[in-house]
């Protein structure tokens, strides 16, 4: 557990250790849930990286990879 501390306008610093480790950068969207007699902040997720992560996975089930995909692409090619 990390301790912070609140700065007048409510704002909190995330520490640098917690930021690397799930890879917050400036500027980034956060959700915060009140849930019962605490808080909850979530990372918001980009669509795009989440799309991108389920592609990956697809393909690593499937044993295939990008090239194999753009091989096929070409092939079909009209």
């Amino acid at each position: 557990m990390t301790q912070v501390r609140v700065r007048e306008r409510g704002e909190i610093t995330i520490p640098r250790k917690i930021r690397d480790k799930y890879k917050i950068e400036a500027n980034d969207m956060m959700y915060i849930y009140s849930m019962g007699d605490g808080i909850y902040l979530r990372i918001k997720e980009s669509i795009v990286e989440k799309a991108q992560e389920i592609g990956a996975q697809m393909l690593m089930d499937a044993g295939l990879t990008v090239k194999d995909l753009l091989k096929d692409l070409d092939e079909n090619e009209v």
